[in-house]
């Protein structure tokens, strides 16, 4: 154990007592000056501010449809989906598997709709799919859709072009002067 003490301090120490450290290899020059880029390059960036997501102002309940009335929610449905709406194929649906809300987005004082499709087969890791609708024309016309859990669905405090954000457990859909647009949350 003196022997690995006295060897240690020598190394250190050096020859005569003077104070001794091998030259740096190629490798730890290399390695420090990655390390003082590094560190300078954290030292002059700018700081990214987070994007948060909006104050929610209220929920949008998504409810199934009454039996025998609201038969332009039916036209929107076959207009969207006729393939699959009350037909034999694959994955298809029936009025009972239609959700629907409505909530003035836009402050004009006419409700739109949320119409939600809740079947099996129609539901993807982010929820199941939902279409945002405006009146006009005397019928209902799409303006975006996305995903969403059933009781997920929110109207936000935020407005863009006198258009409510909206905001689900997966995403947020804001307005961009024609249309909703999809931006998945990260939370």
């Amino acid at each position: 154990m003196l022997h690995c003490n006295v060897f240690l301090r020598a190394r250190i120490d050096g020859p005569g007592g003077r104070a001794y450290a091998p030259p740096p290899s190629s490798l730890e020059k290399t390695m420090r000056r990655l390390a003082s880029l590094l560190l300078a390059l954290i030292a002059v960036s700018l700081p990214v501010r987070a994007q948060e997501a909006p104050g929610l102002a209220a929920q949008i309940p998504l409810l199934p449809l009454a039996e025998g009335v609201q038969r332009d929610i039916d036209d929107l449905a076959v207009a969207l989906w006729g393939a699959y709406y009350h037909t034999g194929a694959e994955h298809a649906f029936a009025r009972a598997d239609l959700r629907a809300g409505r909530f003035d987005l836009n402050g004009d004082g006419q409700a739109e709709l949320v119409l939600m499709v809740v079947a099996p087969g129609w539901e993807a890791d982010q929820g199941h799919s939902y279409v945002v609708a405006r009146w006009a024309d005397r019928r209902w016309m799409p303006v975006g859709w996305g995903w969403s859990a059933e009781d997920s669905l929110f109207a936000t405090t935020e407005v863009k072009d006198g258009w409510r954000t909206l905001m689900s457990n997966s995403q947020i859909l804001r307005w961009n002067g024609r249309e909703y647009q999809i931006t998945e949350r990260d939370e």
